[in-house]
């Protein structure tokens, strides 16, 4: 019985000391053992390359090039993109309101103080063309420079040509030219002087005619309103022509260039565009909204465009040559852009970028990569966590600070 009870104790300890020595192995082996599982081991699984545990691959702080097989980046949502040279454009686009052409507006004043004995124009929006009557008005002062001038005429018809009395004639004349003149800075029009001085009596109300071919937008004349300079009583625009006004962000702003080409559409309108020009760039910058005034002109033959619609105006800016990247693919950390360069065997590495304007859903690159490389274009946050993580491990610190 001794004898089998001291052959089971050896068995025992033999076992005992086989099982600390492989344990003992196991834990100098664990991180190696570890890494190795999760690279052949759970789908989706990414490693560090052995020369990015000091980061010396990167050039970026706290971050570490990352290994992740072909298989693998399926599973994880990577997408590789190659980069290449390509003709770069964006466009600008914003909202703007029509607008009168202020070029091509008139103010209708009188320039005597009277009463609006007839209206021939009664209502806003009505067309006119140029010469055309507005209205008939009488004026005392009117009146009175009418008389005057023919007063002055019929004195210098009665004077004789006399010689001895040349002095007086020429101061006459004087008079009479005075009087017309003063007609004229009356705005009379020229008909009516004709007519006046061919019949030789005064009108005592005259007619104001348009000063151009329009649209009436505003209007204050009444029949039997008293006047005064001080009003406007009509406002005549031509709409053949519509400025429209929108704002661009500080951001767009240098690249507008005067006479840049501008297409234009209108909820009025669907599926209607329409062509005009950049004509003016306020010089000045909105301190809250950071915007600038720029002005288009649209060319409204029909008068499809009315004053004060809201239109949507887009310019497409030409920038040349050059590389782009998605603006998916790129991680925003607050300090620095970056991407994950793609390199054989399933590397990725992350590289700080310089970047330079923003395109229609990518950027343009003016630093940091070159004609053939390949990005990844999609699952870049699970590459910078990774990275992060990563780097920060052989740092010995914490991660890296990111944007995600």
């Amino acid at each position: 019985m001794k004898p089998l009870i001291a052959i089971v104790a050896v068995v025992s300890l033999t076992v005992l000391s086989c099982a600390k020595k492989e344990s003992h192995e196991g834990g100098h082996a664990g991180t190696p053992a570890r890494a190795s599982g999760a690279a052949g081991g759970a789908p989706g699984a990414m490693t560090a390359t052995d020369g990015a545990a000091h980061g010396a691959h990167t050039g970026l702080p706290g971050y570490a090039p990352v290994v992740v097989d072909r298989g693998r980046q399926q599973l994880l949502g990577i997408r590789i993109a190659k980069l290449s040279k390509q003709q770069l454009s964006k466009t600008i686009r914003t909202v703007g309101l029509v607008q009168t052409d202020e070029t091509r507006t008139s103010h209708v004043h009188v320039k005597f103080e009277g009463f609006i004995e007839e209206l021939y124009v009664d209502y806003t929006g009505k067309m006119v063309k140029k010469g055309q009557p507005l209205f008939k008005i009488y004026s005392r002062d009117l009146l009175a420079a009418q008389q005057e001038y023919l007063s002055s005429r019929a004195a210098l018809v009665r004077m004789p040509s006399s010689t001895s009395i040349e002095p007086a004639r020429a101061a006459t004349r004087d008079l009479v030219a005075a009087a017309r003149r003063r007609l004229e800075l009356f705005d009379v029009p020229p008909s009516v002087l004709s007519q006046i001085e061919r019949t030789g009596e005064a009108q005592r109300a005259i007619t104001i005619l348009s000063p151009q071919t329009g649209i009436i937008v505003e209007k204050q004349a009444l029949k039997g309103l008293a006047v005064t300079p001080m009003m406007h009583l009509f406002v005549v625009a031509d709409l053949s022509r519509v400025w429209v006004v929108a704002d661009i962000y500080e951001r767009d702003i240098a690249q507008v260039k005067i006479g840049q080409q501008a297409k234009l559409t209108i909820d009025a309108f669907p599926g209607r565009a329409f062509t005009g020009l950049v004509t003016f760039i306020s010089p000045t910058l909105d301190e809250i909204t950071r915007t600038a005034k720029v002005r288009f002109e649209f060319p409204n033959p029909n008068g499809l465009l009315k004053p004060r619609m809201y239109a949507t105006v887009e310019l497409a800016v030409e920038i040349g040559e050059g590389i782009v990247v998605p603006s998916d693919a790129v991680v925003d950390t607050g300090e620095r852009k970056i991407v994950f360069v793609a390199h054989d065997g399933g590397h990725f590495e992350p590289r700080a970028l310089k970047l330079g304007m923003a395109l229609d859903g990518a950027y343009q690159v003016l630093d940091g990569l070159k004609e053939g490389d390949n990005i990844a274009a999609q699952g870049q946050f699970l590459l910078d966590s990774e990275s992060r993580i990563r780097g920060a491990a052989a740092g010995g610190g914490k991660p890296a600070h990111g944007g995600h």
